[in-house]
């Protein structure tokens, strides 16, 4: 089951527990710390999030992001289209019990498919929460080496954990000049055509 919340298409999750092993997983968790601890004293205020440096691992992470996005989605070129001169791979995110500077946000200025990929989640407090379309607040407990895929327009925020050891995630974008599209290859079609009938409901004949 890809979808994380029952009916609402536009949040899914992806365990890529098969494809990063302990010791890649640990490597990033070194790199999102040290990123950490070398730029935050600098952000400006509003900030939260660090640049990651361009790393084998990071490659790889990124190359999966890749992948996933041409797996779930049609109508989008094969490479992302941003021309930001400090874009990297990826950026980190890296929290504890007394430090939260997150807010609610979303990335449609520069990202058609935004993600997070939860490289450490100590505890279970640390949620993310969505505004979901009925207007209601989602809140997902994320996994440890799962990627999760919203659009850019999706509003979201990580919560406060309740944990001494750190957060820590790694969002990645991808922007492109179209309106990426749901492939039905990875739903079940009925399940698929719904969503299409919820979107014309406003022109049902009376």
């Amino acid at each position: 089951m890809y979808l994380v919340f029952e009916g609402f298409p536009w949040f899914i999750n992806v365990d890529l527990s098969n494809q990063i092993d302990d010791d890649l997983n640990d490597r990033l968790l070194e790199q999102c710390i040290e990123s950490d601890n070398k730029e935050r004293p600098t952000l400006q205020k509003g900030t939260y999030n660090t640049k990651l440096s361009d790393t084998d691992e990071m490659g790889h992470l990124y190359n999966i992001f890749i992948e996933q996005i041409h797996k779930f989605f049609s109508n989008v070129p094969k490479h992302c289209m941003s021309e930001n001169p400090n874009k990297t791979f990826g950026c980190a995110y890296v929290s504890y019990d007394d430090r939260y500077d997150s807010y609610w946000h979303n990335h449609c200025n520069r990202a058609t498919i935004n993600s997070v990929y939860y490289v450490s989640v100590p505890d279970k407090e640390g949620t993310i929460s969505l505004a979901l379309s009925n207007g209601e607040e989602g809140k997902v407990t994320p996994l440890e080496k799962h990627l999760y895929l919203m659009p850019g327009w999706m509003l979201h925020k990580p919560n406060p954990c309740k944990s001494k050891k750190a957060r820590v995630s790694i969002n990645m974008e991808f922007l492109s000049d179209t309106r990426a599209l749901l492939k039905p290859d990875n739903f079940d079609i009925t399940e698929y055509q719904s969503w299409d009938k919820k979107s014309f409901v406003l022109w049902e004949k009376k």
